[in-house]
């Protein structure tokens, strides 16, 4: 029978969904931002359940289960925690702490239950059982599963999920087991969204960002001690937030700052989001990025070190930091790092439904992130028909959009089931010549609207990949920055001369893998340009109406969708 997984009432809403007797993991997973062109919209995902119960004729009813992927367990078994929450603290603010942490937990879990009861009255339809997991077991559950490690260590890194903010497990074909935590206040998650914030973007969105400007940074000392004060490393293998410099401890969902104001001593005046980024704010990005990877490399050497498992799974919401990811495997014992396709919030809802399938923990599922919904060549058509454009039919899909791309032009891709998760991995992409070094600040200006140091990705041959990044891991969801081999892919190229790569397969991603191949064909490299087929502050484009949309409100040269070819300069108005 069907279940489903659902996050949400925060942000990253998500459905996701399983079959109990299926051999099947996740069979369709899709984010209400998709559908409701809302950027991480705080909601209830109604768009994106009612998306996934009327595209496989389901009704409530007809589901064994809906898993959420929180919990809030309102008992007073926290108060004990005072005691060893203390240090640094006046135990009032621990007091407020554990009151408000639980406060708002239970806000969201009970605005989910009763959103999901609305829901249903409205369709007149009965609810089934509905279970609440905890937060940081949905994520283990959504990263192992697709690992294919046949035992791990997980290590789920967030802002917080209940009292935890780092927890490690030890997983195998005989069970999980839950290693231990480091709770409030002592968030790596958190820190990163303070200094995101600090420096004029929005938090719990816009650390990327922050991540992409620190190899900008110049290093400075009284940076690097005031991190080193900030972020604590204890010989138990643990870390602590100095919360004297901190005011999430009071009010971990506070809309105010997350930092004291003592903090302006160290990094300087917070940056108003138009203000003009300096060499301040870099260093203090590039400082805040090298404490973290400090951090997380004592936290995993001592993680390999309890388990002696080699195969690790990173999950949660620092696990998008590819910088850190990177160097996992120079860094400390491990010899295998997976990061699943959705490491946030919104893979939770994975987690939850696994979970719920009682398909956990098992290690043995089809890890492919094109979960979302396809749209036939029919389908496509009927909408360029309704916007009053008439396509052309390409023979060579895959050889005319590489000429296309290798001659300079800039194209967006629209292919297939759409990605879940936060990257475009090729089926909803933005694509362009990677030897142009150029095309970066062209994209960023012209098409993404966005910050001229956000660097792209280079999508490569998997079989590839080798010959042109050094220290290869796998990487098919970009969850690794690596050192680049070659020169001439600038375009792709960062600054401290690493790239965000996305290794392509032809047994898991066969039409991108095909086009690649063509522009190899064309001109010899392996590689193109890769990113998010979407303006800055929108979602990924899901529907053809989108694709059309984002393709005449931006600098894109030509739109590819199915085997159909749009261009700005010859596109016909139909009759």
């Amino acid at each position: 029978m069907p279940v489903l997984g659902i996050s949400g009432v925060a942000h990253d809403a998500t459905v996701a969904l399983a079959y109990e007797s299926s051999g099947q993991g996740v069979t369709y997973a899709i984010e209400e931002e998709r559908l409701s062109r809302i950027k991480n919209a705080l909601v209830f995902p109604s768009s994106a359940l009612t998306h996934v119960l009327e595209t496989h004729e389901l009704r409530l009813h007809d589901l064994q289960k809906i898993a959420f992927y929180a919990d809030s367990r309102l008992d007073f078994g926290w108060m004990g925690k005072l005691v060893k929450y203390k240090n640094g603290h006046k135990s009032g603010d621990m007091l407020q702490l554990m009151a408000s942490k639980h406060a708002a937990e239970f806000y969201i879990q009970q605005s989910f239950l009763f959103q999901l009861r609305e829901y249903a009255r409205v369709r007149n339809e009965q609810l089934p059982e509905v279970v609440c997991l905890p937060h940081h077991l949905t994520h283990a559950a959504a990263a192992y599963a697709t690992s294919s490690f046949e035992r791990a260590a997980i290590l789920v890194a967030d802002g917080l999920g209940g009292e935890a903010c780092t927890t490690s497990y030890a997983a195998g074909p005989t069970g999980c087991e839950r290693l231990g935590s480091i709770d409030l206040p002592h968030s790596l998650g958190l820190l990163y969204a303070a200094v995101t914030q600090h420096l004029g973007f929005k938090h719990t969105s816009d650390e990327w960002k922050v991540m992409g400007l620190a190899p900008y940074g110049e290093s400075d000392r009284k940076l690097d001690r005031f991190f080193q004060e900030l972020v604590l490393l204890r010989p138990d293998g643990s870390y602590a937030i100095n919360s004297r410099y901190t005011q999430w401890h009071k009010n971990p969902f506070t809309f105010g700052s997350l930092f004291a104001e003592s903090v302006a001593e160290h990094l300087g005046p917070a940056r108003k989001p138009d203000e003009e980024i300096t060499d301040r704010h870099r260093a203090v990005a590039r400082a805040l990025q090298h404490r973290v990877e400090e951090a997380m490399y004592h936290v995993l050497r001592h993680l390999h070190a309890r388990t002696k498992i080699d195969s690790l799974c990173l999950v949660g919401g620092v696990a998008l930091n590819c910088v850190v990811n990177g160097r996992i495997l120079a860094e400390t014992p491990f010899r295998q790092v997976y990061v699943p396709y959705a490491p946030g919030d919104a893979g939770a809802a994975v987690g939850a439904a696994l979970i719920a399938a009682k398909k956990w923990p098992t290690s043995d599922f089809d890890p492919t992130p094109y979960l979302g919904p396809a749209y036939s060549n029919e389908q496509i058509l009927n909408e360029c028909r309704r916007a009053k454009l008439s396509p052309r039919e390409m023979s060579d899909p895959y050889g005319e959009t590489s000429r296309l791309i290798a001659k300079g032009d800039i194209v967006g891709w629209f292919q297939g089931r759409m990605e879940f998760g936060p990257r475009s991995l090729g089926h909803r992409s933005i694509l362009a010549d990677p030897r142009r070094a150029e095309m970066k600040d062209r994209i960023n200006s012209a098409v993404k609207y966005r910050e001229a140091f956000r660097p792209f990705a280079p999508a490569v041959l998997s079989e590839r990949a080798s010959d042109w990044f050094e220290d290869l891991v796998p990487s098919p969801y970009m969850s690794f920055a690596l050192k680049v081999r070659k020169p001439n892919i600038p375009a792709v190229t960062h600054v401290d001369n690493t790239a965000r790569l996305q290794t392509v397969d032809a047994k898991t991603s066969p039409t991108f893998h095909a086009l690649i191949s063509a522009f190899e064909k064309e001109t010899s490299v392996p590689v193109v340009l890769n990113t998010s087929f979407n303006v800055k502050g929108e979602p990924i484009v899901c529907s053809p109406a989108d694709a059309i949309r984002c393709f005449y409100s931006t600098g894109l040269d030509h739109l590819v969708m199915g085997p159909y070819l749009l261009s700005k300069e010859t596109s016909k108005v139909a009759a």
